[in-house]
């Protein structure tokens, strides 16, 4: 009896845990296309406010394509293309390249997902809206993170460092649609480039 009652949770744990990602892979994928205001809060293990910023993102599921543009307190832009990572510092005027490997251990990067099995590199939650996601694999950056819809609409993204900080984006003005251009950047012709592709 023991045993039945013990495979039958089993059972029931794996049809929820599917069920999670069979609706996260859904919520993720409604969001075909997204522009929005952000305001960045970062706060420490002693959840004192130790950063903001402000700005703009757009992303678009099938180009696939995501651009992020800090306005203040410094300008930023932060650019996934398929040939890699963009990082513009306009304080320095200087453009890091990084390979696209970087853009994975994001959690921006998960709302340009493809396949469902990529959700399977996770334990995965709900509550109240919100999907936590543990990675399994050790990361060296982020312990969790959290997605928060509401209507189907991505509206929070907050990621749990490692370092016990905790970065949270609210997005405002958000629409289900992009401008191409919204997905590219023009950087500086004399921006000094580190390309570490």
């Amino acid at each position: 009896m023991c045993r039945l009652w013990l495979l039958m949770m089993i059972f029931v744990s794996c049809l929820t845990h599917a069920s999670v990602n069979d609706d996260l892979y859904k919520a993720l994928s409604m969001q075909k296309a997204f522009s929005a205001d952000f305001s960045q809060q970062v706060t420490d293990s002693k959840h004192k406010i130790i950063a903001t910023s402000k700005g703009s993102v757009a992303f678009d599921r099938l180009t696939p394509g995501f651009l992020m543009h800090t306005t203040d307190p410094d300008e930023s832009v932060i650019m996934y293309k398929k040939d890699g990572i963009y990082f513009y510092d306009a304080f320095l005027n200087q453009l890091t390249i990084s390979p696209v490997q970087a853009f994975f251990n994001s959690p921006f990067a998960l709302i340009l997902i493809s396949d469902k099995k990529e959700l399977d590199d996770y334990s995965i939650k709900y509550k109240d809206g919100s999907y936590t996601l543990i990675p399994k694999k050790k990361n060296a950056d982020i312990k969790s993170f959290s997605l928060r819809f509401d209507d189907n609409v991505l509206k929070q993204v907050q990621a749990h460092m490692t370092s016990d900080d905790i970065s949270i984006y609210d997005f405002i003005n958000i629409k289900d649609s992009v401008d191409i251009s919204a997905l590219d950047y023009a950087f500086p012709d004399d921006a000094e480039i580190a390309d570490d592709r």
